[in-house]
C-alpha cells in the first residue's frame, strides 16, 4: 500500500480549484496569489510522481525530508523564473500607471512620469527626453528576466551535471 506523502500538507489531488464562474470575483491580487499558489502546486503534484520520490517514500524518509531534499531543490527553479516575472510586470506596471497620472505624484521622480511630462513638450525638440526614461524601463525589464533565467539556470538541480 502506497502511502499518501503530501495528504497533510493539503497537495492531493482534490485541492482547491474553484470554478471559472467564482474566479472572475476574486480581487486581482487574490487571482496572482492563485495563480503562484497553483504553479506551487502543479509542479509539486508532478513531482510527486517521479521516481526519486517515490525512492525516498519507499525507504522511509519522513515528509519532511522529502519534501526539504527531493521537492523544494526542483519547485525553485519555477518560483524564481515566476518572481523575475512579477517584478518586471510591476515596474511595467508603475511606469504605465504613472504615465497615465494614475502613479506617484508629481515631485516624485518615476519613468511614467518622466514619459508623460516630455511627450506633449519636447517631443520635437527634445526626443532624447523620451529616448532615455524609456529605454530604462525597457532594459531594467529586460535585465529582471535575464537575471531570472541566470538563477534559474543555476538553481535547476535538472541542468546540472
Amino acid at each position: 500500500m502506497q502511502r499518501e506523502v503530501f495528504g497533510p500538507l493539503g497537495m492531493s489531488d482534490t485541492g482547491f480549484n474553484p470554478p471559472a464562474s467564482q474566479i472572475d470575483r476574486i480581487p486581482p491580487t487574490e487571482q496572482d496569489d492563485l495563480f503562484r499558489h497553483r504553479l506551487v502546486r502543479g509542479e509539486v503534484l508532478s513531482l510527486r510522481s517521479r521516481e526519486y520520490v517515490q525512492a525516498a517514500i519507499v525507504t522511509g524518509q519522513t515528509t519532511f525530508t522529502i519534501l526539504r531534499r527531493e521537492v523544494l531543490p526542483n519547485t525553485l527553479s519555477p518560483i524564481v523564473v515566476l518572481a523575475s516575472l512579477m517584478v518586471a510586470t510591476a515596474i511595467l506596471l508603475e511606469s504605465s500607471l504613472s504615465f497615465l497620472g494614475l502613479g506617484v505624484a508629481e515631485p516624485k521622480p518615476a519613468w511614467g512620469l518622466m514619459l508623460s511630462g516630455t511627450s506633449a513638450n519636447f517631443y520635437q525638440e527634445a526626443p532624447w527626453m523620451i529616448l532615455f526614461p524609456g529605454l530604462a524601463i525597457s532594459l531594467a525589464v529586460f535585465a529582471f528576466n535575464l537575471f531570472g533565467d541566470a538563477l534559474r539556470d543555476w538553481l535547476d538541480p535538472k541542468l546540472k551535471t
